[in-house]
């Protein structure tokens, strides 16, 4: 077989296309590269907890932990070599809502997001609340292939609230007693605790008529109105 000789000009116009198609690949890779490289800083450096699991199985012992950010190790105690190729159920306890679990599975097998909020536990037993907002990977068919659940630890929200809860029942009681006491009318003025903060001029009236102190009183009932 003969050899093919190409001419020295053809073979420089050939490198110089085969080096342009390089250069233009390696620009249209840069974007790419570089979208890629903040979204993996975002990851790594978030407050919350950004947890990647399989979509199957549902059922137990439910999907596996394939990704976790260093803010998971943070919330839990939890090293990621802990919990990847675990469930994230490990981190479910004895006062775990299981209404809240079942709708949980309920939306893993219907391959819908959801929002929740959930008592988990840490690796030392103690208790936190966490919000979990978790959205689906879908492959080129549809079929959902992984979940990303971002985590948010919200126990200082719920201890708020509880102790709000509890100031607000306890502030009902003494407006209930206050009434109770110096009038003896308790079902006309505190059968309904729902119609509490609107009885304050009533109650005004009642303890000035029995130079009852009002500072306590008006405290109580705008706390609860």
């Amino acid at each position: 077989m003969s050899e093919i000789n190409i001419p020295d000009n053809e073979t420089s116009s050939f490198n110089s296309v085969q080096s342009d198609i390089l250069q233009n690949s390696l620009v249209e890779q840069e974007p790419e590269a570089e979208r890629l490289r903040l979204l993996e800083s975002v990851v790594l450096y978030a407050n919350d907890v950004i947890l990647i699991t399989e979509a199957e199985p549902v059922d137990l012992p439910g999907p596996l932990v394939v990704y976790v950010n260093p803010a998971f190790t943070q919330m839990t105690g939890y090293e990621a070599c802990e919990i990847i190729g675990q469930t994230p159920r490990m981190l479910q306890g004895e006062n775990t809502n299981p209404q809240t679990l079942a709708y949980i599975r309920q939306q893993l097998s219907a391959w819908e997001p959801f929002t929740v909020e959930l008592l988990n536990y840490r690796k030392d037993g103690s208790s936190f609340w966490v919000e979990i907002s978790a959205h689906t990977v879908n492959n080129n068919a549809g079929f959902c292939t992984h979940w990303i659940a971002i985590q948010r630890d919200i126990s200082e929200r719920k201890r708020a609230e509880a102790e709000r809860a509890a100031q607000e029942a306890r502030d009902r009681a003494f407006v209930k007693e206050v009434l109770r006491s110096v009038t003896g009318k308790k079902l006309e003025l505190c059968d309904s605790e729902e119609e509490l903060p609107h009885r304050l001029p009533e109650c005004i009236t009642i303890c000035l008529d029995t130079a009852a102190d009002l500072a306590p009183l008006r405290t109580a009932v705008c706390r609860i109105a």
